[in-house]
């Protein structure tokens, strides 16, 4: 399985992988990560729109990651970018443009700018 974000069973193993001298004791590395495994809030999302946002060539993220996070959330929205994990920095501007665009029409309102100066 590649290294980097995986699904629920490899988030422990990733916060085994991680390891280090300055990380934190094991039982908080992995309950750091594993908060942030967004299959674990699926249940209390079921009635809320989800948008997953997708990096088409994204070798970080396993397929069989990818899969169980759609699983996870079927009635998502997918955003997909023609980029890599590492690449996705590029396509940033867009992706930030369309999820805004996104919660805009999902949730009924999007947060108006400030006026210049």
């Amino acid at each position: 399985m590649a290294k980097g974000v995986r699904g629920s069973d490899g988030f422990v193993e990733a916060a085994r992988e991680y390891g280090g001298s300055n990380s934190p004791p094991e039982s908080e590395a992995v309950l750091r990560i594993e908060a942030l495994n967004p299959a674990r809030h699926s249940p209390s999302l079921k009635t809320r729109p989800v948008l997953l946002i997708s990096a088409l060539f994204d070798r970080v993220m396993s397929d069989e990651s990818v899969e169980r996070l759609r699983a996870a959330f079927p009635d998502a929205d997918v955003d997909s970018y023609p980029t890599g994990h590492e690449s996705f920095v590029y396509a940033m501007p867009f992706a930030v443009e369309s999820a805004l665009d996104w919660v805009e029409e999902a949730c009924g309102a999007r947060a108006k700018s400030p006026p210049p100066g």
